[in-house]
């Protein structure tokens, strides 16, 4: 006999019929058939044997004495690892009507009875028995009373069950194929109705994600077509009629369906909220419990209470936390979280009673309406709302988006404005660039001009005289050869003193001075700086002076220190007609200031920020100075070279001040190479 049948829910047809099964058993123990009315839970009427033996067969059992059978406790718990053996005594009078016993959902259970030739029949009711084995094809693996006889002894043998199920799922009941027929078929059409609900508004939303391509949508239609396809198998419908081969999937599809339903939905929730932007710690957390409760969520494959217990218990605190989320964005104003407060607040406390219930903090019988039932509305309901709440977030974004728009048209005239200024002052820049370049190509013709005529001054001298003592008409004495010889020595010497000069700047300005510093005592130095200039000093009447200073120390290059020294008192000379030049250091424990101290001709307040520039020279009208212009130029360089830096100070007429200050002790950062 194959009977094909819709799921129906046990527990909804016990609370129908709680008030027929007062007077339906025979007052011998045995459950009379004609005085139920569709389902009946003969909980008083079963005799139970426990045994820790799998090895007990029909035989055995029958050769037990009365008094080791007790009777069947319905409040008593019962364990997976134990033997349970139940014994049922049925009575019928009207043969042609069929009923059906199941025993639950155990994973290994088997029926006996004796047939009308008093032989023993069996049958296999465990829950793995694949859909496409069974008699009847429901989520229940049903037998049918099959016997003509008026009196029927059953015995039925059960062992092992899945933790999280509800205590019913573990009782024998009693019902008419009629009745179930027609429960199957009430549920079957609240299940395709439903459905049909929930496909076509995640029909509706998948629509609307190909119009907004908003990733939301996609965690909502995800949402949406996982919903029913739970439900179905939670009902036995769907995927065990998908697979009626496969016996996992009548075992642990619904949990584990129920798992990634509930984790997509919760995503959602997350992604519809934007939690990513409003509260993203919150988003990262809630993302972490949702994967950790697909993980444990496993555990449905493993006998193991506790860890049972984990996934829904994450499932139930994302819940609330994303429902309280929600309220939080509402209060703050954003206008789309209300709708996800009024759509979704029934679902998240669904998920939150699941939860109770697979923990077994709550029994679904003290429920007046079922879990299943009340998720079910919720997402109908949820599903109205969040249409709305999508459709108005949509809205909403389409006005940030003009409002972006509007600001990058903005921001491109801002930048369009920054970039025609920045051109202007680039132009200017350029302008002045090259004003810069004429002045430099000007002071480089003058440089080769003035350099040009300050060799040849010498060269022509040293040539002149020269072909004076060669020509053999001339007879000078010794006296006056030896004054020839002395002037032709002194131009040599003012070429190559020019020529030095020449080399010296082309390396400052290149950057390839080399520098060996050391601790030196300024006034040993400066002493013997001042023998070489004294000659000179004397010849045109100037008074040079030192103040000596035996503590003062700088940290230089000895070599680069004296030739720093050397121009500062050079110039002076050149620049001084009478009067005198002092020389005066004073030193602290960080610096050596020293001052070269002129009574020269002075320099207009004009021409002293380009003091230091190349080539230039403080303009002289009653003579012209010899030189190239080249020596301060060098000088500064040289100064900021080792970390120190000159200044000058001037009255015309009065005469000048230059004065240097460099580091007594000091590690060099900047000590430069050939770069």
């Amino acid at each position: 006999m194959s009977i094909i049948l819709p799921n129906f829910k046990p527990i909804v047809f016990l609370s129908l019929c709680l008030g027929l099964i007062a007077g339906v058993c025979a007052k011998d123990g045995a459950v009379n058939l004609e005085l139920i009315e569709g389902i009946y839970y003969p909980t008083s009427e079963i005799q139970v044997y426990e045994s820790e033996s799998q090895k007990l067969l029909i035989g055995d059992i029958q050769k037990l004495n009365t008094n080791q059978w007790q009777t069947f406790d319905a409040s008593k718990e019962l364990f997976p690892d134990r033997n349970y053996w139940f014994k049922l005594l049925i009575e019928r009078k009207n043969l042609n009507q069929t009923w059906l016993i199941t025993p639950g959902l155990w994973h290994y259970s088997q029926i006996f009875f004796k047939d009308e030739q008093q032989q023993w029949q069996s049958q296999n009711l465990s829950v793995f028995e694949p859909l496409a084995k069974r008699e009847v094809k429901h989520q229940y693996p049903f037998a049918v009373i099959k016997p003509s006889l008026p009196t029927i002894e059953i015995y039925i043998k059960a062992r092992g069950f899945r933790y999280g199920r509800p205590p019913t799922a573990q009782h024998l009941w009693i019902v008419s194929e009629k009745y179930l027929t027609q429960k199957s078929k009430d549920e079957l059409h609240f299940q395709g109705g439903f459905l049909g609900f929930a496909f076509g508004l995640a029909g509706f939303h998948l629509i609307l994600w190909f119009w907004f391509r908003e990733k939301t949508y996609l965690w909502l239609v995800a949402a949406g077509m996982s919903s029913p396809i739970f439900f179905h198998a939670l009902y036995g419908y769907g995927l065990t009629q998908l697979w009626p081969s496969l016996p996992v999937w009548n075992e642990y599809s619904p949990s584990v369906l129920g798992n990634i339903a509930a984790a997509v939905y919760l995503r959602f929730g997350v992604c519809y909220l934007n939690l990513s932007t409003h509260m993203p710690r919150l988003e990262k957390i809630i993302t972490v419990l949702l994967y950790a409760s697909l993980f444990t969520g496993l555990a449905v494959f493993q006998q193991t209470k506790w860890l049972l217990s984990i996934s829904p218990l994450i499932l139930m605190i994302s819940a609330l936390t994303i429902l309280v989320a929600s309220i939080q964005l509402s209060v703050k104003g954003i206008r789309y979280a209300w709708y996800f407060v009024a759509g979704n607040a029934l679902v998240l406390l669904s998920f939150v009673l699941w939860a109770l219930l697979q923990v077994e903090i709550i029994n679904p019988e003290s429920l007046l309406i079922s879990v299943q039932n009340v998720t079910q509305m919720a997402t109908g309901i949820q599903g109205i709302f969040l249409a709305l709440g999508m459709i108005d977030r949509m809205q909403s974004m389409k006005q940030t988006i003009l409002e972006s728009k509007l600001q990058q048209e903005k921001l491109v005239r801002m930048q369009a404005e920054q970039t025609q200024r920045l051109m202007q002052v680039q132009n200017a820049e350029l302008a002045s660039a090259n004003f810069a370049l004429k002045e430099v190509d000007q002071l480089k013709d003058e440089f080769l001009a003035k350099t040009s005529h300050e060799l040849n001054t010498p060269l022509n001298g040293i040539i002149g005289l020269s072909e004076i003592l060669l020509d053999e008409q001339n007879a000078f004495s010794e006296k006056e050869k030896k004054e020839y010889l002395e002037l032709i020595a002194s131009r040599g010497e003012h070429l190559r003193e020019l020529v030095v000069e020449l080399l010296e700047f082309a390396q400052t300005r290149r950057d390839v001075v080399q520098l060996y510093p050391e601790q030196i005592n300024v006034e040993t130095h400066i002493k013997k700086i001042i023998l070489t200039f004294i000659q000179a000093a004397q010849k045109k009447n100037i008074e040079l002076s030192f103040n000596e200073n035996e503590q003062a120390l700088v940290y230089v290059d000895a070599r680069r220190f004296r030739q720093i020294i050397s121009i500062l008192i050079d110039n002076a000379i050149k620049y001084t007609d009478s009067g005198s030049i002092q020389i005066l250091l004073s030193s602290d424990e960080q610096y050596t200031t020293i001052k070269v101290i002129d009574t020269g001709i002075g320099i207009s307040e004009e021409d002293l920020p380009h003091v230091y520039e190349p080539f230039k020279q403080v303009v002289d009208k009653q003579r012209t100075r010899e030189g190239a212009g080249l020596g301060l130029s060098i000088c500064k360089h040289l100064v900021e070279l080792h970390d120190g830096y000159i200044d000058i100070s001037s009255i015309v007429g009065k005469g000048t001040t230059f004065t240097i200050v460099l580091p007594v002790e000091k590690d060099f950062s900047k000590t430069n190479s050939s770069s």
